[in-house]
């Protein structure tokens, strides 16, 4: 399959403009024993017939923002079913001995035809430059966006869909990344970039304009991911954008 130079992983470090401090901070930070033991995970399921097998988001950004890392989530594209690739991941770590109940896999491609990487699934649905640092089969974090380990440094939230002028998002799927933007502020004490704070309260009406689906959805990823406690010292940080509406419904 070709693949999009755009958004491949699998570039040279000359690919991309990384200042040589984040070159060396984001090698240091992949040197991580947790995640060399899911790069071994990833290296037997590309030997298996996955293309582009990687993880980000919640795992990645925990240890880039020093904090505790949340669930394995493999993404890859390709012809591979995820019913499938489920299979191998089990078989992979029971042969490894780990436990699979943190681990998960999902075909980008099979549940949108548009992704035909990896790179471009994360760049495309994932929230911010931090979430789409990701981790590779070849043990080596990838700064997909260019940017992220920067803002990971400096502990910035930037929105990666503002730079994407090639896909039709829905308005369910903005307002997952400007609720999940708000929810990263808060949890990693971010701080917004002025683009994205600004994109934030130009579009905090799209909560009333948000199909029920979405919004139920949203409301429960709410409940699920702060507890009430922290929902009640969410709630001004999410009201300085505009989105603490979604509070008086949980």
């Amino acid at each position: 399959m070709a693949r999009d130079a755009r958004f491949s992983i699998f570039f040279a470090q000359g690919d991309r403009m990384y200042a040589p401090d984040t070159r060396t901070w984001l090698a240091a930070k992949a040197r991580d024993p947790r995640l060399q033991r899911v790069a071994r995970i990833l290296a037997r399921l590309r030997q298996r017939g996955l293309s582009d097998p990687a993880v980000a988001s919640g795992f990645t950004r925990g240890i880039l923002l020093d904090a505790p890392p949340t669930d394995v989530d493999i993404h890859y594209v390709g012809a591979v079913p995820t019913a499938m690739a489920e299979i191998w991941l089990a078989e992979e770590l029971r042969a490894a001995g780990i436990a699979d109940g943190e681990w998960d896999i999902w075909n980008f491609q099979e549940h949108d035809p548009r992704i035909t990487t990896t790179a471009y699934g994360y760049q495309v649905h994932f929230v911010s430059t931090i979430d789409c640092v990701c981790l590779g089969a070849d043990g080596m974090l990838r700064d997909v966006t260019g940017r992220g380990a920067a803002d990971a440094q400096a502990r910035r939230l930037h929105f990666c869909h503002l730079a994407v002028t090639d896909y039709p998002y829905t308005e369910g799927q903005l307002c997952y990344m400007y609720l999940e933007g708000c929810r990263r502020v808060f949890l990693y004490g971010l701080t917004a970039t002025a683009e994205s704070a600004a994109a934030l309260r130009a579009h905090a009406d799209l909560w009333a304009r948000c199909p029920e689906p979405d919004r139920a959805y949203l409301r429960e990823r709410l409940r699920t991911k702060l507890t009430p406690v922290q929902r009640e010292a969410a709630r001004p940080c999410y009201a300085a954008f505009g989105w603490d509406g979604i509070f008086d419904e949980v």
